[in-house]
C-alpha cells in the first residue's frame, strides 16, 4: 500500500505514519500530566481509592440532565491521605457528606480543561474506609450523554443514551475515570413511564411504578469494571 505524504519543511516529504508518530511526541512532550499515573486523569487512587460506585439518578428529559446522586466507597491507600481526587466535566455538585457522621464535606472544583476538571475532597482524618455521597446533575452538554427527541429517535418516545469512552464517565459520574480502578456497581435509575431503562449491569427485580408517571429500575454490577464501561440507556 502506497502511503500519503505529508509535506515537512522546505521540499521534505514524511509519510503520514512516521508524521504522525512524530507529532504525537511533541504533542505529549507538551501537554502536562494530569496525575503520576494518567495523563488524562485528576485522580490518585495512590493516595485514596473508590472500591464501589452506587447511583440514584433521574433522567429528565426536559431539561436534558441526570439529577441525584453519587455514593463512592473510599479507602485510604496513604494513611495520611487528607484528599480524594476525582475526574468531573460540566456536573453541577450540589453538596458531598460522609455517610457514616452525616456531616458535610469541604469539596471544591478546580479550572475547566480539555479533560474536563479536578474534583477535590476534603476527606475525614479518623476514618480509613468510609462511604460518600455527592449530590450532583449532569449538564445538558455533557459529552457522555445524548437526548433524542422522538422525531430523532424514529418513534413515539424520546432517547437517552451514554458514550463513556474513553474519558467521558466524569461528564456523567463524578468518580476516578482512569483504567488503573475497577470497580462494582449498583444503581437506581428513575425514568418517564412508559420508557425502559437499561444499563452494563443485570436488572435487580421488577420495575416500580412510582407517583407522577415515573418508573423505577435497580441494576447490579459485581464485576470490578473501569469507569468508561458504565452505560445507560432509555427508551
Amino acid at each position: 500500500m502506497v502511503l500519503s505524504l505529508i509535506r515537512r519543511g522546505a521540499g521534505q516529504l514524511l509519510p503520514t505514519r512516521q508524521y504522525f508518530k512524530v507529532v504525537g511526541k511533541v504533542m505529549a512532550s507538551s501537554m502536562p500530566r494530569l496525575s503520576p499515573g494518567d495523563p488524562s486523569s485528576y485522580s490518585r487512587p495512590d493516595q485514596a481509592v473508590v472500591t464501589r460506585i452506587h447511583l440514584d439518578l433521574t433522567a429528565d428529559f426536559s431539561k436534558q440532565v441526570l439529577t441525584g446522586s453519587v455514593t463512592l466507597g473510599v479507602r485510604k491507600v496513604e494513611e495520611q491521605a487528607r484528599q480524594l481526587k476525582l475526574d468531573c466535566s460540566k456536573l453541577d455538585i450540589v453538596e458531598v457528606k460522609e455517610d457514616g457522621s452525616g456531616k458535610s464535606l469541604d469539596w471544591k472544583v478546580g479550572e475547566a480543561g480539555p479533560c474536563g476538571a479536578e474534583l477535590t475532597v476534603t476527606l475525614p482524618e479518623t476514618k480509613e474506609d468510609m462511604s460518600i455521597t455527592l449530590s450532583y446533575s449532569t449538564s445538558p452538554s455533557s459529552s457522555a450523554l445524548q437526548w433524542l427527541s422522538p422525531a430523532q429517535a424514529g418513534g413515539d418516545h424520546p432517547y437517552l443514551f451514554s458514550q463513556n469512552q474513553a474519558i467521558h464517565c466524569r461528564a456523567m459520574v463524578p468518580c476516578q475515570d482512569t483504567p488503573s480502578v475497577k470497580v462494582p456497581y449498583t444503581a437506581t435509575i428513575t425514568v418517564p413511564s412508559p420508557l425502559t431503562a437499561l444499563m452494563s449491569a443485570l436488572r435487580e427485580g421488577d420495575p416500580l411504578s412510582l407517583p407522577g408517571g415515573l418508573t423505577q429500575y435497580k441494576f447490579s454490577q459485581l464485576v470490578p469494571i473501569q469507569s468508561y464501561l458504565i452505560a445507560i440507556a432509555v427508551g
